[in-house]
């Protein structure tokens, strides 16, 4: 399955399964194991780097946070069917804190071949604060450009009256 294959499935809101995530990003990113926060959940760089590769994977493809719960498959499907239980801890914590919660000490995903997906944690960096960063950076562009017509329809308004009231 291509990772397009995949998010289409996603997108459709097909059953998903979590080895088979798992596999796509095995076959397609260079991992480096990581150290990550989620809310008040500490992670080791030898534990949880399944859900480690899930969450960055979901930064990478901009994955909202039902997508990302979706990808966990039988698992978000176990944490449903017991939501007063302790397991899963790292679906529970994304389910309270979502993007806002995740810290990772260093990137944990780069595509192998031809990168598509510029999103890609930064050392230390909040998840969800790389995803706004990247939409307020497309906003100022966006306003920089709406400032320069507005004053170039100015300078013709401008223009058009000094010549008329010649």
């Amino acid at each position: 399955m291509t990772q397009e294959e995949y998010l289409e499935a996603l997108r459709s809101g097909a059953k998903m399964n979590f080895n088979d995530l798992i596999k796509l990003i095995n076959e397609n990113y260079n991992y480096t194991p990581a150290s990550f926060i989620n809310g008040d959940l500490q992670n080791t760089a030898t534990e949880n780097q399944g859900s480690a590769k899930l969450f960055c994977f979901g930064v990478i493809h901009q994955l909202t946070k039902l997508e990302v719960l979706h990808c966990f498959g039988e698992h978000y499907q176990g944490v449903l069917n017991d939501p007063e239980g302790d397991s899963h801890q790292n679906i529970r914590n994304f389910i309270i804190y979502g993007w806002e919660g995740l810290k990772f000490d260093s990137p944990v995903l780069v595509e192998t071949s031809n990168p598509k997906y510029p999103l890609q944690a930064d050392s230390k960096q909040n998840f969800g604060t790389t995803l706004i960063r990247s939409i307020n950076q497309l906003y100022l562009i966006l306003w920089g450009i709406m400032l320069k017509k507005i004053y170039f329809i100015n300078m013709i308004i401008k223009h058009h009256f000094s010549l008329t009231s010649l």
